[in-house]
C-alpha cells in the first residue's frame, strides 16, 4: 500500500483516500488521479496534453476539464493559486507540483488465519472420516450379506445400523426402508 504525505495531507492511493489534517476531503476519482500524476512527477512542469494522455487515456477532453479537476485538488487541499503551495500553474505550459511530499508504504494489516486453518483441518479430518466410512460401507456390501453402518444425524449423533441384502436391494434395519 502506498502513501504519499506532505504538511498536513495524507494521500493514500490504494483506498482513493485524500486527508487533510483530520478530515477526509472527497474528490472524485479521475481528479485523485490527477493529484496522484502531479505528485509522482515533483517539481516538474507537466504539459497539458501529458496530464491529458495519463489521467484521460481513454477519452478526448478539453482544456476546461483538467482546469476544473485542477481547481477540485487545490479546493480539497486549501491552495491559493495565487500563493501556490503544492500546485503551481506554468502559463501555457501546464502544472507542476511543487509540495514537499514523502512517499512512503503504509503498514500492511496483520491477519490471523488462525480459526481458518483450524477451520481447514476438521473439514479434512471429517471429509478423511467420512471416505473411510464410505469405503468400509461398500467392501462389506460387495462381501456380506449383513453390512453395519453408520448414520449421522443433524444433531451430529451417530446411530449405528445393519443392512441386509434381500433379493434387489438393500434394507435398512433402523428405518426399514430402501437406502
Amino acid at each position: 500500500m502506498l502513501r504519499y504525505r506532505f504538511d498536513q495531507v495524507e494521500i493514500d492511493v490504494r483506498n482513493l483516500k485524500l486527508t487533510v489534517g483530520s478530515e477526509i476531503r472527497q474528490i472524485e476519482p479521475r481528479t485523485f488521479r490527477l493529484l496522484v500524476f502531479l505528485i509522482e512527477n515533483p517539481g516538474r512542469a507537466l504539459s497539458k496534453d501529458e496530464i491529458m494522455a495519463a489521467v484521460w487515456p481513454d477519452a478526448v477532453v478539453s482544456d476546461n476539464s483538467l482546469a476544473r479537476a485542477v481547481t477540485q485538488i487545490r479546493k480539497a487541499l486549501d491552495d491559493d493559486p495565487k500563493a501556490p503551495r503544492y500546485i503551481e500553474t506554468v502559463p501555457t505550459v501546464g502544472y507542476r507540483f511543487i509540495g514537499d511530499c514523502k512517499e512512503e508504504l503504509a503498514p500492511a494489516r496483520v491477519r490471523s488465519y488462525r480459526w481458518a486453518a483450524i477451520a481447514g483441518a476438521a473439514l479434512a479430518i471429517g471429509r478423511a472420516a467420512g471416505g473411510w466410512l464410505l469405503y468400509v460401507c461398500r467392501t462389506h456390501a460387495l462381501t456380506a450379506k449383513t453390512r453395519l453402518c453408520w448414520r449421522i444425524s443433524p444433531t451430529r449423533q451417530a446411530t449405528r445400523f445393519s443392512m441386509t441384502r434381500s433379493s434387489r436391494d438393500w434394507r435398512c434395519s433402523w428405518a426399514n426402508r430402501r437406502c
